[in-house]
């Protein structure tokens, strides 16, 4: 073995030392842990797992959807109402919706969630048992207007 000037050895002088590293023998029945590529190539959707959506997180029931449809077409999409007969039927799965499906799903959960004004409606005509208050200039009547008890109806007086 040679050594330079400052002390070191020379590699090709390690390497005629050092044992050669051989593969580890194969025993039989041993099988090897698959690798991640080898993984990959058995199941495609590896990693792409579908996380639920706003439809599947908040409501995951289409018959609501589906009756304020109904109620109230006007605030959809017209392509959910295909979409949601065949939820509502039970043609079609959840689990099986693709994503074009799951994002208008979605976006009719937005407009679910979405209040709208009701319409103002027309004042209803007093009905008949209902009592208008008394005015100024008639007394109170007791028993009607003022509770009976005990005490005068005007306890400062």
């Amino acid at each position: 073995m040679s050594t330079t000037k400052s002390g070191s050895t020379k590699l090709e002088d390690i390497s005629t030392f050092a044992p050669k590293m051989e593969a580890f023998p194969k025993f039989p029945g041993f099988q090897p842990f698959p690798t991640l590529e080898d993984l990959a190539l058995e199941d495609p959707t590896l990693g792409q797992k579908r996380s639920p959506g706003l439809f599947e997180s908040l409501l995951n029931n289409p018959a609501v959807l589906y009756e304020d449809f109904l109620k109230s077409p006007e605030k959809y999409d017209p392509a959910l109402e295909r979409l949601l007969t065949e939820l509502a039927t039970g043609n079609k799965k959840l689990k099986a919706l693709s994503a074009a499906e799951s994002t208008l799903l979605d976006r009719a959960t937005l407009d679910y969630a979405q209040a709208v004004p009701p319409k103002p409606s027309a004042p209803r005509a007093a009905a008949g048992g209902a009592r208008k208050a008394p005015r100024k200039e008639e007394k109170p009547r007791p028993g009607i207007d003022v509770p009976v008890t005990e005490l005068p109806a005007y306890w400062w007086v």
